[in-house]
């Protein structure tokens, strides 16, 4: 009698007796990107907030899609001009995108205290809408259905690079001018001699 490598290593024996088995390949791993854009980390206590909630949550639903088969990437992008946030379609400050999608479209704004301060002008963040209720900092299970939706039930929707034309935001370019004014004006307090004359 064959043994089972001797079939398995015989066409006529895997034919007449079933003993061999189809070998399965190693299931490929599926790559889930996480983006996380802002305008500051040291002062906007929004985007900080932001930030600490989204690790959470990755923590979180990251093991759930390892075991399912996926890698979770986090890339972190400051965003620090006008030129870069029409690169990047940025629309509001914080925004966490799941495989280029918006984990939420609306980009509901109000005022920011902490961004006043740094720009020297009236600034809106991102109004964080969940369950019909409003937040400064998205609650971890937001970002945790975000990122499964985005995962396994996909919207369709044109990836946020891919869209039409696009118009930066006037809340996002009032900030940039004032801000760059701001620190310049900083710039030449230290130093009388600078340029503060043509700048501020």
């Amino acid at each position: 009698m064959e043994d089972a490598k001797s079939c398995c290593t015989s066409t006529a024996g895997c034919g007449s007796t079933g003993c061999c088995r189809p070998q399965r390949a190693p299931a490929r791993r599926k790559h889930v990107a996480i983006e996380f854009l802002y305008l500051d980390l040291e002062t906007c206590t929004r985007c900080q907030g932001t930030e600490t909630v989204l690790a959470e949550a990755l923590a979180d639903v990251g093991q759930v899609l390892d075991s399912a088969g996926y890698d979770l990437e986090l890339t972190k992008t400051l965003v620090d001009s006008e030129e870069q946030a029409t690169a990047l379609r940025f629309v509001t400050s914080p925004t966490i995108r799941v495989n280029s999608q918006d984990i939420q479209m609306d980009a509901k704004e109000s005022a920011c205290d902490p961004c006043f301060d740094i720009s020297g002008t009236p600034t809106g963040c991102r109004v964080w809408v969940y369950d019909g209720v409003e937040y400064d900092v998205p609650p971890k299970a937001q970002i945790i259905a975000g990122v499964m939706r985005e995962v396994f039930s996909p919207a369709g929707r044109p990836n946020e690079g891919e869209a039409g034309d696009f118009e930066l935001p006037e809340n996002l370019r009032r900030f940039f001018a004032h801000r760059n004014a701001v620190d310049c004006c900083s710039g030449a307090d230290k130093n009388p001699g600078g340029t503060g004359g043509r700048c501020c």
